[in-house]
C-alpha cells in the first residue's frame, strides 16, 4: 500500500512540473547586493520559513530546476533563500543519475525544516528525510531517517529502517544529497 502512494505522489509530482511554465527568477547574490541576477529556471516548490527563531529574517527554500533555450532541463537545485538574498544552492540529483531521484516535500519544524526524497525502483526503494536545526543564523543537518523497502524471498515487500543522529553538523551550504544517499 505504502508503495502504491509513493508512486501516485511521484507520478503527481511529474504531472505538475510537465505543466510548469518557466518563471524569471531575480534575487540579490549574496556577495555582491547590488547586482542583480536572472536565471531561467521552472520554480518547483517555495517553502516559506516562518518560525519566530528567524527574528526579522525572512528564509526561503525554492528547488528550481534550470532551462536551457530550448526549454528542456540542464540542472536541479535547492536554494536557500535569506532576505531575497541568496545564502547557498546545492545540486539536486537527476533520476538519470539516482534512479528515480525525487524531492517528496520540503516542511517546517520547530526547530528548521526537513526534506523528504525518494528513489530507487523495482526490488528496491529508498525514502530518507533530512532534518536541518536552525542554529547561529544557519542551518544545519543534524538527523537522517533512512528507510529502504525490499523485495523479500516470498515476492513480498519487507522494510528497514534506521535513524543517524549527525554528530559533525553539516551546514546546508555544505550538505550534497548525493553523499548522503547510502543506506
Amino acid at each position: 500500500m505504502r508503495i502504491i502512494i509513493i508512486f501516485t505522489v511521484i507520478l503527481s509530482l511529474l504531472f505538475i512540473s510537465c505543466n510548469k511554465q518557466s518563471n524569471q527568477i531575480n534575487y540579490s547574490n549574496n556577495n555582491t547586493v547590488s547586482n542583480a541576477i536572472s536565471i531561467k529556471a521552472d520554480t518547483m516548490l517555495v517553502k516559506s520559513l516562518t518560525n519566530k527563531q528567524y527574528g526579522k529574517d525572512k528564509y526561503t527554500i525554492l528547488k528550481l530546476y534550470d532551462l536551457d533555450s530550448n526549454g528542456y532541463y540542464t540542472a536541479r537545485r535547492l536554494e536557500l533563500i535569506k532576505n531575497s538574498k541568496l545564502i547557498s544552492s546545492i545540486p539536486i540529483p537527476s533520476p538519470e543519475d539516482v534512479k528515480n531521484f525525487e524531492i517528496l516535500k520540503i516542511e517546517e519544524t520547530n526547530q528548521g525544516f526537513f526534506i523528504s526524497i525518494f528513489w530507487g525502483g523495482g526490488n528496491n526503494m529508498y525514502n530518507h528525510i533530512y532534518y536541518f536545526v536552525f542554529i547561529d543564523e544557519q542551518f544545519y543537518l543534524n538527523k537522517i531517517e533512512k528507510e529502504h523497502q525490499f523485495k523479500a524471498s516470498n515476492n513480498d515487500f519487507d522494510e528497514e529502517s534506521k535513524t543517524i543522529d549527525v554528530k559533525n553538523k553539516i551546514s546546508f551550504s555544505e550538505f550534497r544529497i548525493i553523499d548522503y544517499l547510502d543506506y
